[in-house]
């Protein structure tokens, strides 16, 4: 019997480093730089798609998660361009956090067994275990401590676009450069042809509309609007951090954004916030999936839309963690006896 000569038909998006393909569609995802965030929004993020991050009142992780994304992008090989008005963009980049080397993870391993040993109240004996992992475990971790070497960063291709005070809109001058970016690096995709491009471009803008940017609602709708037609059309992926001062403004200002973005994550950190409850000492703020994209099909991942659980995050040295939180169980004996006085009778008629 002569073997098959069937083969099967490649996308060339697949040998780009950094991205692999959904196991949901037939889209090619690459990573946001967290592991358990690309979980939570399908396994990444497909080619030309937008993430919008709906930043803490601080707006210090919202940073945070746009360096992962950078840094994701630098020792991918991707070309990156990135954009704010909070601070010198340069400085940003130059404090990327730099790849944390595999370590032995024995100490880790053996804190978790022991957990699982411990004795719990007779009424939870029975009961299975809630797992807060959400997968991810293979994806890189960074260092916050080191950044990343400068030589590193002088080989990288990564760009601070710098916006200036003119006449123009700033959201106007900062996508023309965007658009000239993509195109003089020919990561723009001209409909009909075939894609020859072996790379990727992560563009990036921190803190869209804050004070500093003096323009209204309206205007920076119209730029991600803009925006994410550009992606549409080019070999990448971007991300935008939106201040508090856009997002939680009433008139339906937080809907619209939504609709806009293809990914929309709203963070919300405890150190703003005056009474936090005593169960959350443990984590640095709640994160929310507000919006996944349904490219191609008809709606996401089920069990990314099915699962209520809350989310929580904290942010350690090594690593940006995501978890479902879960009460702890009430330990206490008078929570867990059915209090009953031996000296009341009762009556029960059949």
């Amino acid at each position: 019997m002569k073997p098959s000569s069937f083969q099967r038909k490649s996308n060339p998006m697949e040998s780009i480093p950094g991205c692999y393909k959904s196991s949901y569609t037939h889209h090619i995802l690459t990573s946001t730089g967290v592991p358990q965030l690309d979980f939570l929004i399908g396994g990444g993020m497909p080619i030309g798609t937008l993430l919008v991050i709906e930043e803490d009142y601080a707006g210090s992780y919202a940073k945070l998660l746009t360096k992962y994304f950078l840094a994701e992008g630098v020792y991918n090989g991707h070309s990156t361009c990135f954009s704010t008005l909070q601070q010198n963009p340069r400085s940003i980049i130059q404090n990327l956090p730099s790849l944390e080397e595999k370590e032995e993870k024995s100490m880790e391993k053996s804190a978790t067994d022991s957990k699982e040993q411990l004795n719990i109240a007779w009424r939870y004996a029975n009961k299975t275990l809630e797992s807060s992992d959400l997968g991810g475990a293979k994806g890189r971790s960074f260092n916050l401590n080191i950044p990343i070497p400068s030589d590193t960063l002088e080989k990288a291709d990564i760009e601070a676009v710098s916006i200036d005070d003119q006449e123009e809109k700033k959201t106007t001058q900062l996508l023309k450069k965007f658009h000239q970016t993509c195109k003089t690096k020919e990561f723009l995709i001209n409909p009909g042809t075939q894609i020859k491009k072996s790379n990727l471009i992560r563009l990036g803008v921190l803190s869209l509309g804050d004070i500093l940017w003096g323009e209204d609602i309206t205007s920076i709708s119209t730029f991600l609007l803009a925006f994410r037609a550009l992606l549409r059309n080019c070999m990448g992926v971007g991300i935008v951090t939106l201040p508090s001062s856009i997002h939680e403004k009433e008139g339906g200002v937080n809907n619209m954004i939504s609709s806009i973005g293809d990914f929309v994550i709203n963070l919300t950190a405890f150190d703003a916030q005056e009474n936090v409850s005593p169960v959350y000492k443990d984590y640095h703020g709640i994160i929310k999936v507000k919006r996944i994209a349904s490219l191609g099909v008809l709606t996401p991942p089920p069990h990314l839309l099915k699962d209520d659980n809350e989310l929580v995050f904290k942010s350690r040295r090594t690593k940006f963690e995501i978890e479902k939180f879960h009460l702890p169980p009430d330990l206490s004996v008078t929570a867990s006896r059915d209090q009953k006085d031996p000296k009341v009778k009762k009556n029960i008629d059949f």
